[in-house]
């Protein structure tokens, strides 16, 4: 993710491990955006699916869901096309998306743009 961030020309980079999300981005001017990053491994039936929660459900802790705050925007990665669409906020539960949607021409950049444009709307 952080590559293909920087390929785009942005100043992304990796984060503390314990951090609620991934990858920070500095838009400059003291200006940082927060992504989380879900990967699918394999579409079921022509689609891939993406939870939303927080932890393991194998250690003590369990899971949980993410707070609203918990970062700015979500990158959502096919692993097999390696291929990322970006949504702007926390979801609440789940997002599924199509094998189309990852491939469709443009779409890595233009979800980027719209989640960009979506957190920088908010900030004002």
């Amino acid at each position: 993710m952080i590559a293909k961030l920087l390929k785009a020309g942005f100043n992304a980079h990796g984060v503390r491990r314990d951090a609620p999300y991934d990858v920070g981005v500095d838009l400059g001017n003291g200006r940082h955006c927060r992504i989380e990053v879900k990967g699918c491994m394999q579409a079921r039936h022509g689609r891939f699916y993406f939870r939303f929660v927080r932890g393991n459900p194998r250690t003590g802790t369990g899971t949980y869901p993410y707070s609203d705050n918990d970062f700015d925007i979500t990158a959502l990665v096919a692993l097999p096309h390696e291929r990322a669409l970006f949504v702007a906020g926390v979801p609440k539960r789940s997002i599924r998306l199509t094998t189309a949607d990852f491939l469709r021409p443009g779409a890595e950049l233009q979800s980027w743009i719209h989640a960009l444009n979506v957190f920088n709307h908010k900030q004002h």
